[in-house]
Protein backbone atom coordinates (compact mmCIF):
# COMPACT_ATOMS: atom_id res chain seq x y z
CA UNK A 1 0.00 0.00 0.00
CA UNK A 2 1.44 3.34 -1.02
CA UNK A 3 1.29 6.03 1.65
CA UNK A 4 1.79 9.77 1.66
CA UNK A 5 2.31 12.29 4.42
CA UNK A 6 -0.28 14.99 4.98
CA UNK A 7 -1.33 16.92 8.06
CA UNK A 8 -4.98 16.69 9.10
CA UNK A 9 -6.63 18.94 11.70
CA UNK A 10 -9.41 17.21 13.62
CA UNK A 11 -12.07 18.73 15.89
CA UNK A 12 -13.55 15.93 18.00
CA UNK A 13 -14.32 16.08 21.72
CA UNK A 14 -14.96 12.34 22.08
CA UNK A 15 -11.58 10.84 23.01
CA UNK A 16 -12.47 7.32 21.84
CA UNK A 17 -13.79 8.53 18.47
CA UNK A 18 -10.79 10.83 18.05
CA UNK A 19 -8.41 7.91 18.66
CA UNK A 20 -10.25 5.74 16.11
CA UNK A 21 -9.95 8.48 13.47
CA UNK A 22 -6.27 9.02 14.23
CA UNK A 23 -5.56 5.29 13.97
CA UNK A 24 -7.55 4.72 10.76
CA UNK A 25 -6.04 7.70 8.93
CA UNK A 26 -2.60 7.02 10.38
CA UNK A 27 -2.53 3.71 8.50
CA UNK A 28 -2.26 5.78 5.32
CA UNK A 29 0.56 7.97 6.58
CA UNK A 30 -1.64 10.88 7.61
CA UNK A 31 -0.62 12.89 10.67
CA UNK A 32 -3.74 13.89 12.61
CA UNK A 33 -3.67 16.79 15.06
CA UNK A 34 -6.63 16.35 17.42
CA UNK A 35 -8.42 19.34 18.92
CA UNK A 36 -11.19 19.07 21.51
CA UNK A 37 -12.61 22.59 21.31
CA UNK A 38 -13.20 25.39 18.83
CA UNK A 39 -10.53 27.50 20.53
CA UNK A 40 -7.97 24.71 20.04
CA UNK A 41 -8.84 24.56 16.34
CA UNK A 42 -8.19 28.29 15.95
CA UNK A 43 -4.86 28.01 17.74
CA UNK A 44 -3.71 24.94 15.79
CA UNK A 45 -4.90 26.24 12.43
CA UNK A 46 -3.02 29.51 12.84
CA UNK A 47 0.25 27.80 13.76
CA UNK A 48 0.48 24.97 11.19
CA UNK A 49 -0.30 24.11 7.59
CA UNK A 50 -2.93 21.45 7.02
CA UNK A 51 -3.99 19.46 3.97
CA UNK A 52 -7.45 18.69 5.36
CA UNK A 53 -9.74 19.73 8.23
CA UNK A 54 -12.31 17.44 9.90
CA UNK A 55 -14.96 19.20 12.00
CA UNK A 56 -17.42 17.57 14.38
CA UNK A 57 -20.43 19.73 15.16
CA UNK A 58 -20.15 18.72 18.85
CA UNK A 59 -23.09 20.13 20.84
CA UNK A 60 -22.93 23.50 19.08
CA UNK A 61 -23.84 23.10 15.39
CA UNK A 62 -24.17 26.86 14.83
CA UNK A 63 -20.67 27.41 16.19
CA UNK A 64 -19.35 24.58 14.03
CA UNK A 65 -20.78 26.29 10.97
CA UNK A 66 -19.18 29.58 12.04
CA UNK A 67 -15.85 27.73 12.44
CA UNK A 68 -16.19 26.34 8.93
CA UNK A 69 -16.87 29.81 7.53
CA UNK A 70 -13.87 31.19 9.43
CA UNK A 71 -11.54 28.55 7.98
CA UNK A 72 -12.95 29.02 4.48
CA UNK A 73 -12.29 32.76 4.62
CA UNK A 74 -8.66 32.08 5.47
CA UNK A 75 -7.91 29.06 3.29
CA UNK A 76 -9.05 26.76 0.49
CA UNK A 77 -8.11 23.67 2.53
CA UNK A 78 -10.69 20.87 2.09
CA UNK A 79 -13.17 20.62 4.98
CA UNK A 80 -15.23 17.57 5.90
CA UNK A 81 -17.91 17.96 8.56
CA UNK A 82 -19.41 15.27 10.80
CA UNK A 83 -23.18 15.71 10.77
CA UNK A 84 -25.56 14.60 13.49
CA UNK A 85 -29.13 15.00 12.23
CA UNK A 86 -30.45 14.93 15.79
CA UNK A 87 -28.79 18.33 16.21
CA UNK A 88 -30.65 19.89 13.29
CA UNK A 89 -27.77 19.76 10.83
CA UNK A 90 -27.95 18.76 7.19
CA UNK A 91 -25.77 18.53 4.10
CA UNK A 92 -26.98 21.79 2.60
CA UNK A 93 -26.06 23.79 5.72
CA UNK A 94 -22.54 22.34 5.71
CA UNK A 95 -21.94 23.04 2.04
CA UNK A 96 -23.29 26.59 2.28
CA UNK A 97 -20.91 27.25 5.18
CA UNK A 98 -17.97 26.23 2.99
CA UNK A 99 -17.49 22.53 3.69
CA UNK A 100 -16.46 20.33 0.76
CA UNK A 101 -18.13 17.18 2.04
CA UNK A 102 -19.75 15.62 5.08
CA UNK A 103 -20.03 12.28 6.88
CA UNK A 104 -23.13 11.33 8.85
CA UNK A 105 -22.83 10.26 12.48
CA UNK A 106 -22.30 7.68 13.84
CA UNK A 107 -19.16 7.65 11.71
CA UNK A 108 -18.52 4.78 9.32
CA UNK A 109 -14.72 4.82 9.25
CA UNK A 110 -14.56 3.09 5.87
CA UNK A 111 -16.68 5.89 4.42
CA UNK A 112 -14.64 8.56 6.22
CA UNK A 113 -11.40 7.18 4.80
CA UNK A 114 -12.96 7.25 1.34
CA UNK A 115 -14.00 10.90 1.72
CA UNK A 116 -10.54 11.87 2.98
CA UNK A 117 -9.02 10.03 0.02
CA UNK A 118 -11.28 11.88 -2.41
CA UNK A 119 -10.54 15.32 -0.99
CA UNK A 120 -6.77 14.85 -0.77
CA UNK A 121 -6.76 13.43 -4.28
CA UNK A 122 -8.70 16.43 -5.56
CA UNK A 123 -6.22 18.87 -4.05
CA UNK A 124 -2.94 16.96 -4.36
CA UNK A 125 -3.69 15.10 -7.56
CA UNK A 126 -2.67 11.90 -5.79
CA UNK A 127 -4.95 9.54 -3.89
CA UNK A 128 -4.01 7.64 -0.76
CA UNK A 129 -5.19 4.42 -2.39
CA UNK A 130 -7.11 3.12 -5.38
CA UNK A 131 -10.72 3.12 -4.26
CA UNK A 132 -13.43 0.69 -5.29
CA UNK A 133 -16.06 2.68 -3.41
CA UNK A 134 -18.53 5.20 -4.80
CA UNK A 135 -20.05 7.60 -2.32
CA UNK A 136 -22.34 10.60 -2.05
CA UNK A 137 -23.85 11.98 1.12
CA UNK A 138 -24.76 9.02 3.32
CA UNK A 139 -24.80 6.58 0.37
CA UNK A 140 -21.84 4.27 -0.27
CA UNK A 141 -21.47 1.49 -2.84
CA UNK A 142 -18.65 -1.07 -2.86
CA UNK A 143 -18.03 -2.06 -6.48
CA UNK A 144 -16.08 -5.18 -5.51
CA UNK A 145 -18.48 -6.71 -3.00
CA UNK A 146 -21.64 -5.00 -4.33
CA UNK A 147 -22.44 -3.93 -0.75
CA UNK A 148 -24.55 -0.81 -0.37
CA UNK A 149 -24.71 1.29 2.80
CA UNK A 150 -27.04 4.01 3.95
CA UNK A 151 -24.99 5.58 6.71
CA UNK A 152 -23.76 2.56 8.68
CA UNK A 153 -26.64 0.28 7.62
CA UNK A 154 -25.99 -2.40 5.01
CA UNK A 155 -28.95 -2.46 2.59
CA UNK A 156 -29.46 -5.32 0.10
CA UNK A 157 -29.96 -4.41 -3.56
CA UNK A 158 -31.24 -6.35 -6.54
CA UNK A 159 -29.01 -6.58 -9.59
CA UNK A 160 -30.93 -3.83 -11.38
CA UNK A 161 -30.87 -1.59 -8.30
CA UNK A 162 -27.11 -2.09 -8.07
CA UNK A 163 -26.69 -1.04 -11.71
CA UNK A 164 -28.76 2.09 -11.10
CA UNK A 165 -26.92 3.08 -7.92
CA UNK A 166 -23.57 2.54 -9.62
CA UNK A 167 -24.66 4.79 -12.46
CA UNK A 168 -25.99 7.59 -10.26
CA UNK A 169 -23.09 7.50 -7.79
CA UNK A 170 -20.51 7.59 -10.57
CA UNK A 171 -21.64 11.17 -11.32
CA UNK A 172 -23.91 12.30 -8.47
CA UNK A 173 -24.29 15.85 -9.78
CA UNK A 174 -25.45 14.83 -13.23
CA UNK A 175 -28.96 14.67 -14.66
CA UNK A 176 -29.41 11.36 -16.52
CA UNK A 177 -31.88 10.94 -19.36
CA UNK A 178 -34.32 8.06 -19.35
CA UNK A 179 -32.57 6.32 -22.29
CA UNK A 180 -29.33 6.51 -20.31
CA UNK A 181 -31.00 4.95 -17.27
CA UNK A 182 -32.46 2.16 -19.40
CA UNK A 183 -29.00 1.47 -20.80
CA UNK A 184 -27.61 1.37 -17.26
CA UNK A 185 -30.22 -1.27 -16.36
CA UNK A 186 -29.55 -3.24 -19.58
CA UNK A 187 -33.16 -2.73 -20.67
CA UNK A 188 -34.25 -1.80 -24.18
CA UNK A 189 -36.37 1.28 -24.68
CA UNK A 190 -39.96 0.39 -25.50
CA UNK A 191 -43.51 0.16 -24.24
CA UNK A 192 -43.55 0.24 -20.45
CA UNK A 193 -39.88 1.20 -20.12
CA UNK A 194 -40.70 4.50 -18.37
CA UNK A 195 -42.76 2.58 -15.84
CA UNK A 196 -39.82 0.24 -15.19
CA UNK A 197 -37.54 3.17 -14.43
CA UNK A 198 -40.06 4.73 -12.07
CA UNK A 199 -40.68 1.40 -10.32
CA UNK A 200 -37.01 0.71 -9.65
CA UNK A 201 -36.32 4.27 -8.53
CA UNK A 202 -39.35 4.15 -6.22
CA UNK A 203 -38.12 0.92 -4.63
CA UNK A 204 -34.65 2.37 -4.15
CA UNK A 205 -36.11 5.53 -2.65
CA UNK A 206 -38.15 3.46 -0.16
CA UNK A 207 -35.14 1.32 0.81
CA UNK A 208 -33.06 4.40 1.52
CA UNK A 209 -35.83 6.16 3.46
CA UNK A 210 -36.62 3.02 5.49
CA UNK A 211 -33.00 3.02 6.66
CA UNK A 212 -33.10 6.64 7.87
CA UNK A 213 -31.77 8.06 4.63
CA UNK A 214 -32.72 11.33 2.99
CA UNK A 215 -34.79 11.82 -0.16
CA UNK A 216 -33.03 10.94 -3.41
CA UNK A 217 -33.90 10.73 -7.13
CA UNK A 218 -35.47 13.92 -8.39
CA UNK A 219 -37.13 14.34 -11.76
CA UNK A 220 -35.90 17.32 -13.77
CA UNK A 221 -38.71 18.21 -16.14
CA UNK A 222 -37.86 17.65 -19.79
CA UNK A 223 -34.37 16.37 -18.99
CA UNK A 224 -34.31 13.29 -16.79
CA UNK A 225 -33.47 12.29 -13.21
CA UNK A 226 -30.73 13.35 -10.82
CA UNK A 227 -29.65 11.69 -7.60
CA UNK A 228 -29.84 14.61 -5.18
CA UNK A 229 -31.99 17.70 -5.01
CA UNK A 230 -29.75 19.54 -2.51
CA UNK A 231 -26.52 19.71 -4.50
Amino acid sequence: METMTSNVLLLEDDHIESKKIQDSLGEFGLIVTASRSFDEVVKNFDHSDYSLVLIDTLDEPAKALDMTRWIRQKSTVPIIMFVDRMKHMNESMCLKAGADDYVSKPINHQVLTLRVNQQLGRVNGKNLFESQLLSHGELTLDLETCDFWVGQTLVPLTKTEFYLMRYFLSKPERVFTRPQLLAAMNIRDGIGSDHLIDTHLSRLRVKIRNNNGQNYFYAVRGLGVKLSGTR
